[in-house]
């Protein structure tokens, strides 16, 4: 294994998987859960096991799923108007839906949305400032602070996931140069008879 010093972790890229405790772009792992046809794949941090997000991904679905608290935020706060202090014409449909403790569930998704959206919110906050700090430091600032990072990038066998990794700053054909770069020397037998 050796360390790869052409992929700065510490630059900030919405499209590559990004750890929120070591506050980098580490390499990960997959871990599968569920069945074949239902299966579920979390990326987690080879240094600290923690799971990484990308950016880019989560802030869709953190304003989705914000977006639909306040939806529903907003009709149990009419229903609980029109039911509790004066009727509004426009909602006797609900009236139904109600009776059959509807109210409840709008309440318990309500809550049940919008802690998911707010941890995602939490964890896209941490990444802001830390792309906030990264920008103001300049190049050689950015160079230094990935060589003394305690997580550092290493090229080594199909487990840690090396090239799709990679792949997240470089092209196909620089993970190739890469590759070429830092695989191990095969085992000669003057290497075998004689070692240095």
């Amino acid at each position: 294994m050796k360390h790869i010093s052409e992929i700065n972790h510490c630059i900030p890229n919405s499209r590559a998987y990004w750890c929120a405790k070591c506050q980098c772009h580490s390499q990960y792992e997959f871990k599968a859960s569920g069945s074949r046809q239902n299966q579920t794949v979390s990326y987690l941090c080879l240094h600290c096991g923690f799971h990484l997000f990308r950016p880019k991904d989560v802030k869709p679905w953190m304003n989705g799923l914000l977006g639909f608290t306040l939806l529903t935020a907003v009709l149990t706060i009419l229903c609980g108007i029109h039911f509790y202090v004066t009727a509004i014409p426009s909602l006797f449909f609900l009236d139904e839906f109600v009776e059959r403790n509807g109210l409840i569930v709008m309440v318990g998704l309500a809550i049940f949305t919008a802690l998911i959206g707010l941890m995602m919110r939490k964890y896209l906050r941490d990444w802001n400032v830390w792309c906030s700090q990264q920008r103001r430091k300049s190049t050689a600032e950015l160079e230094t602070e990935a060589l003394q990072h305690p997580h550092q990038p290493v090229y080594g066998d199909s487990e840690t996931y090396f090239d799709e990794w990679a792949s997240q700053f470089l092209s196909k054909g620089q993970v190739r140069e890469l590759k070429l770069k830092y695989r191990p020397e095969p085992a000669s037998e003057d290497n075998l008879l004689f070692p240095d």
